[in-house]
């Protein structure tokens, strides 16, 4: 590496003398500009001898790391030429526009890449020499001082590199910024459509051969077992099939609650989808919305590539995964709009239409389709005649139809019924009786499927039998214990004492409120609070919370008074560090796996705290504390409900 680094330095006297002798050439022969110049720089090929733009890309991605996010993530880029290659002032990240809120990162002056090697960046070296065994060349975050950081590349984005599972991008970026190499995966279509399929946990995008680039998504593979600092330089035996097989499409729509009673419209709409046939279906070959003509201005949209529905499985779209986690306890597989950053988001299908879902209670339809166009099944509501006539009846608030039996199909109203107490991730296969017989019913749980999550068993009456079969590890954990209730990111410059230590301070009296809403005591010691960058707070032994009370986090101070009675804490790193317009907040156990999380956005940046409103219950956005029920135009309420009232298990 010192050779690369003399190399340099000739390099720069080279550039000098040249300048000079063109100067005097200029001054000796006037240039012609009619006349072209060749300058005999080196030229790279591919493996298939084509010309290549770039030496240096990226190989490998580790997206959707087992453990903390994004602390375990890490990035690979491959130096493919036969010459070591100077890495100063190159820059990576996930920030695709200049100036906004995501990362780039510039490597620093004695930064280099030897020939046909690769580089590995972790987000923290720390965590990823635990799970290696081994440290990256370098690091986002430091953690180890013998590992060299990136840097914060500001003139381009002040944010961080934050790989998002459900869609995202990487870019790579020369001395001049111009882009060298990128890949978008998921919802993402910046580098190419279609974008490279998301991974589940502990899997990696990896380039495969690593010299090849085509600049589309077939040049991504999918790696169960993950080699940072390894790469494969083999084409693949045979290659991936660039369409999905749509043969096989025995799907219909199996419940709807369009009305929904626990929070604002749209959030809390859902759709859930049964697969009543014997081989999986792939969701890339079908659409699903709320427009019944193309170019309409309703929605409609597609599934992340290489989502499929197991053999009598079902799925659940919501319009928001927080509003359905809040109400029904666990997460569903889709969502419209994105909320809770592990469940994967639906796209917008712009050759149909380039509205969004948002199904109306007067009377709309729900339509499966085809990706050709053509339609699989639909089912339409009160003044809406698009699927059926009749269409089915408005239902009350809060109700939802649902198809009964779940595998019947007669394009009619008939196939429909009312349920007062909705079922999410549960059909019914039995067909309506008469009122006088006892029902005996066939229930099918959700089984195990490669889109993602799967619902908790369901409470069934004892005239009930349920066939469950296996479930994925995302929702079948119970709903969170700990609820992250009230935050203070941004406090007033003045009113802003929240710790009531007499002084307000910008970072002192920021805070983070949660509660537990179980029915037992939970021990937080060993647990930690994260943002996107870093731990912020690690819980001291003997954190111990009563059921329905709580722990407050302060950023610093000296906190002063009681907190409505409950656990009081300063942050242990020092400070919260909470930015005032987007920030997501996690929670850890001691085995390091997200307990729950939280997204804000500019609702933050307004010199008071939010709040979930209702207490525990109320969805996201949370809401400004000044402006929530009950409030009263009190900028924060530390440790008590919105009100000033104690919390229920928390005894005065």
């Amino acid at each position: 590496m010192e050779i690369i680094r003399a190399q340099r330095e000739v390099l720069k006297v080279s550039l000098i003398i040249l300048g000079i002798l063109l100067i005097g050439f200029s001054i000796f022969n006037p240039i012609n500009f009619d006349q072209s110049f060749y300058f005999p720089f080196v030229s790279y090929c591919d493996p298939d001898g084509q010309a290549i733009d770039s030496v240096l890309i990226i190989s490998e991605i580790m997206i959707n790391p087992t453990g903390i996010e994004p602390g375990n993530e890490w990035i690979e880029i491959f130096n493919r030429s036969n010459k070591a290659l100077d890495l100063f002032r190159y820059k990576i990240g996930d920030s695709e526009i200049e100036g906004d809120l995501e990362g780039m990162y510039s490597f620093p002056d004695d930064a280099l890449v030897a020939a046909g090697q690769p580089v590995v960046i972790a987000n923290q070296a720390t965590l990823f020499s635990s799970l290696y065994g081994f440290l990256p060349d370098y690091e986002l975050i430091e953690s180890d001082p013998a590992v060299p950081n990136l840097v914060k590349f500001r003139l381009w984005s002040g944010g961080a590199i934050n790989l998002s599972n459900s869609g995202d991008e990487l870019l790579l970026l020369n001395q001049d910024n111009k882009l060298l190499d990128s890949i978008s995966w998921g919802n993402s279509t910046f580098a190419f459509n279609p974008p490279a399929p998301i991974t589940e946990d502990g899997e990696s995008l990896e380039r495969i051969p690593a010299n090849k680039d085509s600049n589309s998504s077939a040049d991504w593979k999918i790696s169960l077992a993950p080699d940072p600092g390894g790469v494969n330089l083999v084409k693949p035996s045979t290659p991936s099939p660039t369409e999905p097989n749509c043969d096989n499409l025995s799907i219909l729509i199996s419940e709807v609650l369009y009305d929904p009673a626990f929070s604002p419209e749209p959030g809390g709409e859902w759709m859930e989808l049964f697969n009543f046939g014997t081989q999986e279906v792939i969701l890339d070959c079908v659409l699903l919305g709320d427009e019944e003509v193309i170019g309409g201005s309703e929605g409609m949209m597609s599934f992340p590539v290489g989502r499929t529905i197991a053999p009598m499985g079902v799925i659940i779209i919501a319009n928001r995964a927080d509003d359905f986690l809040n109400y029904y306890g666990f997460l569903p597989d889709f969502e419209i709009n994105e909320s809770v950053e592990s469940v994967h988001n639906l796209s917008s299908f712009p050759p149909w239409a380039t509205g969004s879902i948002n199904l109306s209670n007067s009377g709309d339809e729900a339509i499966l389709l085809k990706k050709s166009g053509s339609l699989l099944d639909a089912v339409s509501w009160a003044d809406s005649i698009v699927a059926f006539v009749p269409s089915v009846p408005g239902v009350e608030p809060g109700h939802s139809i649902s198809r009964k039996p779940a595998d019947k199909d007669t394009d009619s109203s008939g196939d429909w019924v009312e349920l007062s107490s909705p079922e999410p991730g549960t059909v019914n296969l039995i067909p309506p009786v008469s009122p006088t017989v006892t029902p005996s019913m066939t229930s099918t749980q959700k089984p195990v499927t490669s889109t993602s999550t799967s619902t908790p068993t369901p409470t069934s009456t004892p005239t009930t039998t349920s066939t469950q079969t296996p479930t994925s590890t995302e929702t079948s954990k119970p709903p969170p214990s700990i609820v992250i209730n009230e935050i203070q990111a941004d406090p007033h410059a003045i009113l802003g004492d929240a710790n009531n230590d007499g002084f307000v301070d910008y970072s002192d009296d920021e805070f983070i409120e949660l509660v537990n809403q179980s029915s037992s005591l939970i021990d937080l010691s060993g647990w930690s609070i994260h943002d996107s960058m870093e731990s912020r707070h690690l819980f001291p032994e003997g954190s111990v919370v009563e059921p329905g009370c709580g722990v407050l986090v302060f950023g610093g101070g000296t906190p002063t008074g009681n907190f409505g009675n409950f656990l009081v804490q300063i942050a242990s790193s020092g400070r919260l560090g909470l930015n005032d317009r987007i920030e997501t907040i996690y929670i850890y156990n001691t085995l390091l796996e997200q307990v729950t999380s939280i997204v804000y956005g500019e609702e933050a940046d307004d010199g008071q705290s939010i709040t979930r409103d209702p207490d525990l219950i109320g969805g996201t956005p949370l809401r400004k504390h000044s402006l929530a029920t009950g409030s009263n135009g009190a900028l924060f309420s530390p440790g008590t409900r919105i009100d000033g009232d104690f919390f229920a298990g928390c005894t005065r």
